[in-house]
């Protein structure tokens, strides 16, 4: 009797391993099968010129997929590789905001601690008296952009230390007390960069390097003098203004040297090597991770916590940091839960490749919600219009119950306007109109659209609806004042 019950366990235990090994085995195949339709999606969009970069996929610590696409000059064909440094825009927040944190775990700041105290000479008395290190990491400060018209028509060699940037942000009003609402300020970011500098004793970059670059073994990633050579560097291409239908490189559309609000550069290796140390505590201690991951504000589907964002899809915690500007679009995203670990980087605009890459990549891994459904419905709609009119788009929205993206038609719109294709920018433009009829924003694109081609009455007609939404859009009524219409 002992002995039947003894091979009957044994049997039992057989059959337990036998099944464990086919889950796994189907896991497996089932992954394998995911970066499949992930690499040749993004093979297809390349061979279309629809996606240019890099992307890396790993899952619990094991790389499972690691791949570039197109080129990384286009001038000598010069293709990207997966040791490429791409432009890494506000990803480089992230960095910042580990570098305040380890000051807080060694007991030179406290967060709630105002820029006064580290920077009592600092030159605008609210800002000293009433921002908190945490209304700077979380961008409830109030601090007006510094990246303005008077940024934006200078030459950018002249902005490569800390206080180079001082003049376009410091002694500028605040555009609301501190703590009352959330609005994204790249700002902030340079002030807790001389908070840095200050407390440490070291330069910013130089910090960097010897407590988060060395400590997770990343060596190719850094802030650049981008108008000097630097080994495996991706150009960034925008649309031209200048040659509509052609790229320019955007060498001279931002500063020539990143800093704590972002612009510098890394490589897929890196950034995946940063993931690992962020999770395995190299940086902080497990508690201050929480603390810089834990959204302070926004929902269940997207929040921002300390210099990173938190994103929901289908219930899943996924940290992490986007970039964009013009030429550059960046992203890490760690899956916590599921364990993935997602590095995008491009060297195109977000519209041009980098949206529709992270859609469908979140789509294999978690499923798709509601946020890709819109997306990928959105351009499904744009094509129509830009083939039959924007009738034919009408129609296809009051078919479909699904949820269109602002956004992405009104971006639509404005890189049809870029290339001089004045109809069909107004032709999105008034889809936007339609599909959002009470978005002051819509009929300011659309009157900017109809201004750009000669028609100034369909032009006042709109910029005065929009004012009407929203009185205090200052776009339309500078547009207005040129016009010379009250």
């Amino acid at each position: 009797m002992k002995s039947r019950l003894k091979f009957s366990k044994l049997r039992l235990l057989f059959l337990s391993l036998i099944v464990c090994c086919q889950v796994q085995a189907q896991t497996q195949l089932d992954l394998h099968q995911k970066m499949s339709t992930i690499a040749n999606y993004l093979h297809k969009l390349a061979k279309q010129d629809a996606f240019s970069g890099a992307i890396l996929i790993a899952k619990d610590g094991k790389v499972l997929l690691e791949k570039a696409y197109n080129y990384a000059h286009l001038g000598f064909k010069v293709p990207n590789t997966v040791d490429t440094k791409f432009g890494m825009a506000s990803m480089g927040k992230m960095f910042t905001s580990i570098a305040i944190m380890q000051l807080v775990e060694q007991g030179k700041l406290s967060l709630q601690d105002k820029v006064g105290k580290v920077l009592p000479k600092y030159p605008n008395k609210r800002v000293k008296e009433e921002v908190t290190i945490h209304h700077l990491l979380t961008h409830t400060s109030g601090m007006p952009n510094f990246m303005t018209e008077d940024f934006y028509k200078t030459s950018k060699d002249h902005y490569r230390k800390l206080d180079d940037f001082s003049p376009l942000y410091q002694t500028k009003p605040l555009l609301f007390s501190p703590g009352k609402r959330f609005s994204y300020t790249n700002s902030g970011y340079l002030v807790l960069g001389l908070i840095i500098e200050k407390l440490s004793g070291e330069k910013y970059d130089e910090y960097l390097r010897k407590h988060i670059f060395e400590v997770a073994q990343m060596k190719n990633t850094g802030n650049y003098d981008t108008d000097h050579p630097i080994a495996n560097l991706a150009e960034g291409y925008t649309l031209s203004d200048v040659y509509p239908l052609s790229l320019k490189n955007n060498r001279l559309m931002g500063a020539v040297r990143g800093g704590p609000a972002g612009g510098g550069y890394t490589t897929l290796q890196d950034m995946f090597l940063f993931a690992q140390a962020l999770q395995n505590q190299l940086f902080l201690s497990k508690k201050n991770v929480e603390i810089l991951t834990t959204p302070k504000s926004g929902n269940k589907n997207w929040g921002y916590g300390y210099g990173f964002q938190y994103f929901g899809p289908n219930k899943q915690r996924v940290v992490g940091h986007s970039g964009g500007h013009w030429g550059v679009g960046s992203e890490l995203r760690i899956f916590t839960e599921l364990g993935y670990t997602v590095v995008l980087l491009t060297n195109r605009d977000l519209d041009a490749g980098f949206l529709e890459a992270r859609y469908f990549i979140q789509d294999q891994l978690v499923g798709i919600t509601s946020t890709t459904r819109s997306y990928f419905f959105t351009k499904k709609v744009l094509k129509t219009i830009e083939k039959k009119g924007v009738e034919a788009g009408k129609k296809v929205k009051k078919t479909a119950q699904v949820k269109l993206s602002e956004r992405d038609i009104n971006a639509k719109g404005y890189q049809l306007l870029k290339q001089k294709k004045y109809s069909q920018a107004i032709d999105v433009f008034i889809f936007e109109v339609f599909a959002f009829p009470r978005s002051f924003d819509a009929y300011d694109s659309l009157g900017e659209a109809y201004m750009e081609s000669g028609n100034i009455p369909l032009a006042i007609k709109n910029y005065k609806k929009s004012l009407e939404l929203n009185p205090k859009n200052e776009n339309a009524i500078k547009k207005l004042a040129k016009m010379k219409i009250k």
